[in-house]
């Protein structure tokens, strides 16, 4: 400490010695805090030191006292000059003490002599457990996948397309029910409950009965029933109710409570009572395999008085025809004659799995080469599989999919349904 006039300074460490990268406190005490005001114009000049916190002045007993702490990088001796600063007329007057601190490096653990060990084989059996369940999961998934490669196109009769759509009787049925919940006529609306039952009676003479009832008058459609002379039941009962229809949709008649319930009850009964004619006709105009291919092409199919559906009908096109091999027994092939539209709609629906198998099968035509090929290949599709399979759910795409044609145990062309 040293002593000036009234001015009183000091500075002291933690310790004298230190570790490298260890840290510190280098403490100032003073009774006027303007002496060390900035110490930190001398420290800077020590590129040794390195300060981590400057710290605060703070009051302690009746003097300031602030706490520097600071590490050091580098080992060796290094010397802390007096950090008080007592400016005087003449010349720069330093308080403090000089301080001396020794860094160091750690001991080197590795240093010391140990005993030697003989060498000890590790255990292994969860490493070995892993590859275990690896390699069962691996065989697991060949086998899966040969099995659909194995099966193909081969399907059950249970998923064959069958067309189990309501009959035209009974959606008209369905479609009046619906009417009625609507409660029009109750609530004011006379003029759509008419124009409801009239529209729902003309789609069911139109579907249902092949009676041209959406492009004619009320007039023309009874007429035509009278030239055609079909078996309609309660054909003069209709033309009534197509009469008290117009007057309550063209001039604003709004009719009796009791006429609305009859005339409901009308429409139901004239649906109910020409629904075996109605199956009749539709039975008569049905389009199946054999009527629209012909026998020889429909003789390709399983069943060949199975309905066609709407969607090969709209696809339909008999002056293209292709030919369309299916598979079944892992690599064996049977060809088919259909129309192109049908041949590319199918290979539309097939997904990326068995596009391999067909690919694969592409490749060379002798069966041995492609039976080697399958099981060559067998273990690399199993191990990308599931890659594929998470592609194919986040796009939406069915990977497992075969197209729409399929292969009975007959070998004969069946569909498969459609969604």
């Amino acid at each position: 400490m040293q002593l000036n006039a009234q001015f009183v300074f000091a500075q002291k460490l933690d310790s004298i010695s230190m570790l490298i990268g260890d840290q510190q406190y280098l403490t100032l005490a003073t009774n006027e805090k303007d002496i060390g005001e900035n110490p930190f114009t001398i420290l800077d000049t020590m590129s040794w030191f390195h300060i981590v916190d400057k710290g605060n002045w703070t009051l302690v007993n009746r003097s300031y006292e602030r706490k520097i702490l600071f590490t050091v990088f580098d080992s060796g001796y290094y010397t802390i000059r007096p950090l008080g600063i007592l400016p005087d007329k003449d010349s720069i007057l330093q308080l403090g003490n000089p301080l001396s601190i020794e860094v160091t490096n750690p001991s080197d653990s590795l240093n010391i002599l140990r005993p030697i060990k003989s060498i000890e084989e590790t255990k292994t059996e969860f490493r070995y457990f892993t590859l275990i369940v690896l390699g069962i999961l691996l065989i697991a998934g060949m086998l899966f996948v040969l099995w659909l490669f194995f099966k193909a196109d081969r399907i059950k009769p249970s998923v064959i397309y069958l067309p189990l759509e309501r009959k035209i009787w009974e959606q008209s049925l369905q479609s009046l029910y619906e009417l009625d919940e609507k409660k029009l006529w109750q609530n004011g609306k006379v003029k759509e409950f008419y124009d409801g039952i009239n529209l729902i009676l003309r789609n069911y003479l139109s579907a249902g009965l092949k009676v041209p009832a959406l492009e004619n008058t009320s007039g023309e459609i009874i007429d035509f029933i009278k030239t055609s002379r079909q078996e309609i039941k309660d054909w003069e009962v209709l033309r009534d109710c197509f009469k008290e229809s117009d007057f309550a949709k063209f001039a604003n008649m709004v009719p009796l409570s009791e006429k609305n319930l009859h005339w409901f009850d009308f429409a139901k009964q004239f649906v109910k009572e020409n629904a075996d004619f109605s199956e009749s006709i539709l039975e008569e105009t049905r389009m199946h395999w054999l009527a629209l291919l012909g026998e020889s092409m429909a003789s390709q199919f399983e069943s060949q008085i199975e309905t066609v559906p709407s969607e090969l009908l709209q696809l339909y096109d008999s002056t293209n025809l292709g030919k369309i091999e299916l598979l079944h027994q892992l690599i064996n092939r049977s060809a088919f004659q259909l129309p192109e539209s049908w041949i590319k709609w199918h290979e539309m629906h097939i997904g990326v799995f068995f596009r391999w198998q067909f690919n694969i099968l592409s490749i060379s035509n002798h069966k041995v080469i492609q039976l080697l090929l399958m099981i060559f290949v067998l273990p690399f599709i199993t191990l990308f599989l599931p890659f594929v399979w998470l592609v194919s759910i986040w796009k939406k795409q069915d990977l497992f999919s075969r197209g729409v044609f399929g292969l009975s145990s007959n070998n004969k062309l069946v569909l498969r349904k459609i969604k």
